[in-house]
């Protein structure tokens, strides 16, 4: 009888053995799949703050220089001339320029 009993375990062993090996295949792709979803999610949470970030940059700098150019309407003009080079073409500087600080000359 023993060999009997011990003929019907190893099959059920067997069976065992692979349902927790299934078992633990299926429950680490589970997780792996959730780590990567998560991980996903994260990514496009990053990059949409990213997009948002650079916009908030521009309008900032946007907003920036209506304050200066309020505050000094020449400062963009002397901006222009001497790091970017810009001139007025001759017989137009002076109307331009008064022009840009508000003044205008006598006609």
């Amino acid at each position: 009888m023993s060999k009997r009993r011990r003929s019907f375990r190893e099959p059920m062993l067997a069976i065992g053995r692979t349902a927790l090996w299934v078992g633990l295949c299926v429950g680490s792709s589970i997780l792996f799949l959730e780590n990567k979803v998560r991980l996903d999610d994260v990514a496009q949470q990053i990059d949409q703050i990213n997009r948002r970030s650079s916009r908030l940059r521009e309008e900032r700098a946007q907003l920036l220089g209506l304050i200066v150019f309020r505050q000094k309407p020449g400062t963009i003009e002397q901006i222009a001339r001497g790091r970017l080079a810009m001139g007025y073409p001759v017989g137009h500087q002076n109307q331009l320029t008064f022009d840009a600080v508000g003044r205008r000359l006598p006609e």
